[in-house]
């Protein structure tokens, strides 16, 4: 029914000027201008009269747009005094006395993209009142990349926070820290990468449906595309000070002896979680624009709005490997013993995923072109574009984890009974994995010139 009367709009929209102008008035005959050639002598264009309609027009302009960044979690925090306060050894945890950010969703900021659009438009018949518009932009990929060394002696204190599920409780993995006596315990940092790229084309077919002189009244309608592929990663390497401080543990190998191994002194583990989001919409649009003409001056300000599905896929992988451990029962050493899972992509989120939402498209625009010649234009403007529904990284982050199911995080007992490791079906295994969805908007200023024959 929504499509239906999209299209029964459109059709008022595009019969009602045409309606109009077939009332019986009588009107002064405008003045004839020549189709091609010079219009004044000189070559420029004439400031009177009906302007002629171009058969061919291209336009190419060059983009300068900004982003919504991206969503995501409090990854990285830190506190003075390497964590020490009245609730002891506490830093780095949300919420505790001195703890405060230092990566969030603010630090994953694009800044400004450089882009190309471009337009190419066919005018059918010697009066031109029908167009056909194909046109398109792209901005080419962006990266942020981040990177935190803490120092070797512990300091400062490097954690990433998240609510544990097994206690309830805010807690923090300590990256980069030291003891409560003050000695080195973990030297580590934390990478953070990001990237985006976006893209888009759209066909419409354009009915002049008022021109005059001075201004023009364009009804359009087509269809729609855009594109967004994201990537978010956080990469870890932790050495302890002595072995023991930090330990590999197998939530999937079973209860008893092996069911952890303890990371050897001086020896680095890799943690690694990657989080990628690729969009893809497509649905027909409905828009409109108006030109207001003087002298050598354009003013065009223009409107559409699509609607269609946007084809969501996440994929969310993780890893941990650490370079030597040694079982605490038999003495044994393991040389790269790796686990699935990193911190918030655990077993019970790792997998790809896929949706496809009802979304709304708006764009408007407005642009501003000056006629050099009856052929070139220079110009430039302001654009804007919303989508409703998009899928990116750090919102399918869950930042609500089972420390028992992380691979570096709560020790679990290797003695039977069990006590304190993860039971299924009586705990949460977190991180889950829904959908979230956001809304994304672009928008920025372009600079091009326009050709027409």
């Amino acid at each position: 029914m929504l499509r239906k009367a999209c299209w029964m709009t459109v059709v008022a929209l595009v019969l009602s000027p045409w309606a109009v102008a077939q009332e019986p008035k009588t009107l002064p005959a405008p003045k004839q201008v020549p189709d091609s050639g010079p219009l004044d002598g000189s070559g420029l264009l004439s400031m009177e009269g009906v302007r002629p309609q171009s058969r061919f027009y291209v336009d190419a302009d060059y983009l300068h747009w900004w982003v919504k960044h991206g969503p995501s979690p409090v990854l990285l925090t830190s506190a003075p005094d390497n964590g020490r306060n009245v609730n002891g050894l506490t830093g780095g945890i949300l919420g505790q006395p001195g703890t405060f950010n230092v990566f969030t969703a603010r630090d994953l900021e694009f800044g400004a993209f450089s882009g190309l659009r471009a337009k190419a438009g066919f005018n059918f018949g010697d009066a031109g009142f029908w167009s056909l518009e194909l046109g398109g932009f792209v901005l080419p990929q962006r990266a942020i990349d981040y990177l935190n060394v803490g120092g070797a002696n512990g300091a400062p204190l490097l954690s990433i926070p998240f609510l544990d599920a097994a206690t309830g409780q805010p807690s923090a993995l300590d990256v980069n820290a030291q003891d409560g006596a003050g000695k080195p315990y973990l030297a580590g940092s934390v990478a953070i990468h990001s990237d985006l790229q976006m893209w888009g084309y759209e066909f419409n077919m354009i009915a002049h449906s008022i021109r005059t002189a001075e201004r023009s009244v364009d009804v359009m309608f087509g269809f729609r595309s855009l594109g967004m592929d994201e990537n978010l990663s956080i990469a870890q390497t932790i050495t302890p000070a002595t072995t023991g401080n930090i330990s590999l543990q197998f939530p999937t190998a079973g209860q008893g002896a092996g069911f952890y191994q303890d990371v050897v002194a001086n020896t680095s583990v890799k943690i690694v979680d990657r989080f990628g989001a690729r969009n893809r919409f497509y649905g027909p649009q409905v828009g409109g624009r108006f030109s207001w003409m003087y002298r050598n001056f354009t003013l065009d300000l223009a409107a559409k709005v699509a609607v269609g599905v946007t084809l969501q896929e996440v994929n969310i992988d993780g890893a941990t490997t650490a370079a030597m451990v040694i079982n605490p029962n038999t003495q044994a050493v393991i040389a790269n013993a790796t686990t699935a899972g990193g911190v918030f992509a655990l077993p019970s989120n790792i997998g790809g995923y896929r949706q496809n939402p009802f979304t709304v498209v708006p764009e408007v625009g407005l642009n501003l072109r000056y006629a050099v010649t009856s052929w070139l234009s220079l110009q430039a403007g302001y654009s804007a574009l919303y989508w409703s529904n998009v899928a990116r990284p750090g919102a399918q982050m869950d930042s609500t984890l089972n420390s028992k199911l992380v691979p570096t995080g709560a020790l679990l007992p290797t003695r039977p009974p069990p006590v304190g490791a993860f039971l299924p079906g009586q705990e949460q295994g977190r991180p889950y994995f829904v959908f979230q969805d956001t809304a994304f908007w672009a928008h920025g200023i372009n600079f091009g010139m326009e050709l027409r024959y």
